[in-house]
């Protein structure tokens, strides 16, 4: 058994991935204690359900040096900051201090092939994974897709027939969240898969690469109602964005220097094979994912 840290539990990936853990008594069963690191609030709900909280503090790296002791494995999650490298630089310090023997570290699909000086926040990514690599020695890297619950970002004008999004005929797969927990999960309660995947990066995307056009025919079939897909400049999508509460800037940056690399079709692969291999289960396609959330979507007029 043994006792995993989950930073930015607060956040949606590692509240998915620490809701999975409790939730499911196969994993929780080989777990001895999960301990989260909070960005902004405490979810109540995790803490309830008995997981030890503490709120992240960047400017004292020795609260991370006690937190991280007699920790076995460790979830490293960027916080949704612009200053996202200094946060990990004391987290970082604080793993060596408290000698965390194992990590995995959620990136993101196409860091690697990102251009630092016209993506530079997807590009920052391939960077973080050279000094976590460096930092801990057993090491297993998730680099997630464009996660297919972005598409709630649209759910306004979802409900008016259109799909805004500045890809023109490119494709991309987009992973769901849940995807990402059950990976992770895997990784944290089996060695033998930890020690497979240590080393080398694992993108996680969806089923099926789509085009914006294919993904509002899908969700069309979906919601019972045209959705047409609307190809919109990165200012306009700037603009939906930010009318957004809950984005962070750097997160909205972030999402538009992937659509850059979707018009440049460079964002096509699909890797549901490594998914396979890693969880037994095949990702969750665009229909699924719609289904799960239809309520959000569904035309009320």
């Amino acid at each position: 058994m043994s006792k995993v840290l989950i930073t930015s539990i607060d956040g949606a990936t590692g509240g998915a991935i620490a809701r999975h853990l409790m939730q499911c008594p196969d994993y929780k069963a080989k777990l001895s204690e999960v301990v989260g690191f909070a960005t902004h609030q405490v979810p109540q709900d995790l803490k309830n359900k008995g997981v030890v909280i503490f709120q992240m503090d960047p400017s004292s790296p020795e609260k991370y040096v006690e937190v991280f002791k007699g920790v076995d494995q460790i979830v490293l999650i960027p916080p949704s900051k612009d200053d996202r490298s200094e946060i990990y630089k004391a987290m970082l310090e604080g793993c060596k201090e408290a000698n965390v023997k194992a990590c995995t570290l959620i990136s993101i699909a196409a860091t690697d092939i990102a251009d630092p000086q016209s993506q530079p926040h997807l590009a920052q990514f391939k960077k973080l994974e050279e000094t976590v690599t460096s930092a801990i020695q057993n090491c297993a890297i998730l680099r997630a897709n464009f996660y297919a619950e972005n598409i709630l970002l649209y759910t306004d004008q979802i409900k008016e027939g259109k799909l805004p999004l500045p890809v023109r005929d490119g494709k991309f797969a987009p992973v769901a969240i849940s995807d990402v927990a059950e990976a992770t999960c895997n990784l944290l309660t089996c060695n033998e898969k930890f020690k497979e995947n240590s080393g080398k990066p694992i993108t996680l995307s969806g089923s099926e690469a789509l085009s914006g056009s294919e993904m509002a025919e899908r969700l069309s079939k979906c919601l019972g109602y045209k959705i047409e897909f609307q190809d919109i400049s990165n200012d306009e999508a700037l603009k939906i964005l930010s009318n957004i509460s809950t984005l962070e800037q750097s997160e909205r940056e972030l999402l538009l220097e992937f659509y850059d690399l979707v018009k440049e079709h460079k964002a096509e692969f699909v890797s549901d094979e490594p998914y396979k291999k890693l969880t037994g289960q095949d990702p969750t396609s665009i229909e699924k994912f719609c289904e799960a959330y239809a309520d959000r979507f569904r035309n009320t007029a």
